[in-house]
């Protein structure tokens, strides 16, 4: 089998390359919300931040769990919600008013690959 490359099966949630990307994003995220001031406002502001990006990869790990295709793919869509949503709350952090940097951690380009990954992703095997 000379110059054929050898596929890895996807067995797991875990081998998922969409599911590592999430996950690695996670735990960026989780990472610079900890430079956030100690105030309040900022403490419900993380919650929701770690809240909609932790909901990426469980949302991509829980259809990956499900019997069927359409099951998987109805929860790569809300993980693309889900992706959008901690956008959002990113963008609200980098705005001036709250003294934030505009994507200063390259967290942008991550998200985009996401959710490219969360349409192109193949489903369950054998689905």
């Amino acid at each position: 089998m000379a110059g054929r490359e050898r596929v890895k099966t996807v067995q797991a949630f875990k081998d998922l390359i969409v599911w590592q990307k999430a996950h690695d994003l996670f735990l960026r995220v989780a990472a610079i919300v900890e430079s956030f001031p100690n105030k309040r406002g900022a403490w419900v502001v993380i919650d929701q931040i770690l809240r909609s990006c932790g909901s990426i990869s469980a949302n991509i790990s829980e259809g990956f769990g499900r019997k069927t295709r359409a099951d998987y793919e109805h929860f790569l869509i809300i993980a693309r919600g889900s992706r959008t949503e901690t956008q959002n709350w990113l963008v609200k952090c980098s705005s001036p008013a709250s003294g934030g940097a505009e994507d200063d951690q390259g967290i942008g380009g991550e998200m985009s690959e996401i959710i490219l990954e969360t349409h192109h992703e193949n489903p369950v095997a054998g689905a």
